[in-house]
């Protein structure tokens, strides 16, 4: 769903923030790496302990972008976090 179908007041929800065309890409570009990270961390597999943020962050938005092109609809993930 884009920013423009969300700004609808028929459904009753709110838009989501300025720069984001979906929530789930708000959500995937602002989740919250550390705790999972701390598990990797603190994880008996020594292969999790390799795993960065930043790799934990790119893996979430490359999961949404995969699921956007198998199901056929627009990239509207923002890029790269400054």
């Amino acid at each position: 769903m884009s920013r423009e179908e969300n700004d609808s007041d028929d459904d009753g929800l709110p838009p989501p923030p300025e720069g984001f065309s979906t929530w789930l890409d708000y959500a995937v570009f602002n989740m919250d790496t550390r705790s999972v990270w701390h598990e990797f961390l603190f994880s008996a597999d020594p292969d999790l302990k390799n795993f960065n943020r930043d790799e934990i962050q790119r893996a979430a938005e490359q999961e949404l972008r995969m699921l956007r092109a198998r199901a056929g609809v627009p990239d509207t993930y923002p890029g790269e976090r400054s």
